[in-house]
């Protein structure tokens, strides 16, 4: 199982992107890396919702 899934990842990189927050106030509030949340922001970014999905 992954530890997080694709919704929380859409609600953190939505909230990022809209403004609201920063990636150190988001990573802090959800409790994920700096560095992770960058990682989902950019393949977001690049390839979508699709991007977030579990890989199998």
């Amino acid at each position: 199982m992954a530890k997080h899934d694709e919704r929380l990842k859409l609600e953190v990189v939505q909230k990022y992107l809209s403004g609201s927050a920063g990636h150190r106030t988001l990573a802090q509030q959800y409790g994920v890396s700096r560095s992770c949340l960058r990682g989902w922001v950019n393949a977001y970014r690049e390839h979508g919702e699709s991007a977030l999905r579990k890989k199998r």
